[in-house]
């Protein structure tokens, strides 16, 4: 199989029903999620982060409305991973996602900012090409030139449902899509960008 998110997966978001999306979901697009996402699970473990379950989106709560984006988790425990700082691969009608993601008011919120904040030349270093997501349910973006990551901080921190998600994201045809060698390359060096704020999120002190 390839594992290539080419025009024909973005055209899964085209179909109208729920069924018939969901078909095309695990048909055309979880195989790339189990793909990818073991990938980055080896890759972690390779940095001594080992044994980080995965978790594809199942959208079992979809009746009426079809999914308008999907996603595979990497991070959590074996119950879910909503809670935690975790990695996510998504795709959307206009792009495909590699993020650390920090969603719906996670455990230790509150300090995560905080332990952000006081790293904040960390993050005005990195390169100019990551974005930031500040809704993981919607679909623009702020370019990491751009991002007042201050003003960021102080949202997660203090806005209960404020959500942070930092990486790169490929429209359909951009290079990176063409070959799975690319796209593999593509994610992994996300993840290396990256995987240092999630050591911080992960290590930051417990609230009391």
């Amino acid at each position: 199989m390839n594992y290539l998110f080419d025009q024909y997966v973005f055209d899964t978001f085209k179909l109208d029903s729920v069924d018939g999306r969901m078909d095309a979901i695990r048909s055309r697009i979880q195989p790339l999620f189990h793909h990818y996402a073991q990938q980055v699970a080896d890759q972690l473990a390779d940095h001594h982060l080992p044994n980080l379950p995965i978790h594809v989106a199942k959208h079992l709560r979809r009746k009426v409305h079809p999914a308008k984006n999907t996603w595979v988790a990497i991070g959590g425990d074996k119950r879910g991973y909503k809670k935690y700082p975790h990695f996510q691969l998504g795709i959307n009608p206009d792009y495909v996602f590699i993020v650390l993601a920090i969603i719906e008011n996670p455990i230790n919120e509150k300090n995560i900012a905080r332990a952000f904040r006081q790293n904040l030349s960390q993050f005005e270093r990195l390169p100019n090409d990551l974005i930031i997501i500040p809704d993981h349910t919607q679909l623009p973006y702020i370019q990491q030139s751009e991002a007042d990551f201050n003003k960021l901080f102080d949202r997660l921190e203090n806005i209960k449902k404020a959500e942070f998600m930092l990486g790169r994201l490929a429209k359909v045809g951009e290079s990176v899509l063409e070959n799975q060698a690319s796209t593999s390359q593509w994610i992994q060096e996300t993840i290396s960008d990256v995987l240092p704020f999630f050591e911080l999120a992960i290590n930051s002190p417990r609230a009391k």
